[in-house]
């Protein structure tokens, strides 16, 4: 889920960037922001629908473990 809100905080700056853009400049630029926009939140799309799909970043405890990684539910042991 970490990957999911990185693209979602890069698609809140991409509209921000795309706004300053089309204010600034011409036409043609604003257009490249904008698609930049469509882009990134195709990816972020894209990526939420990846994860509940994956059974492992769905399990409650995986998501424990990556959130506490010393926590004794999350400890490894090699034979």
């Amino acid at each position: 889920m970490k990957d999911v809100e990185e693209i979602e905080k890069k698609v809140e700056q991409a509209i921000k960037d795309a706004d300053t853009t089309c204010k600034e400049s011409d036409a043609a630029h604003c257009a490249a922001a904008w698609d930049n926009v469509e882009e990134l939140s195709a990816a972020a799309a894209h990526k939420k629908v990846a994860v509940q799909n994956d059974p492992i970043s769905t399990d409650p405890l995986e998501q424990f473990c990556d959130d506490n990684p010393d926590a004794d539910e999350c400890r490894v042991y090699e034979d």
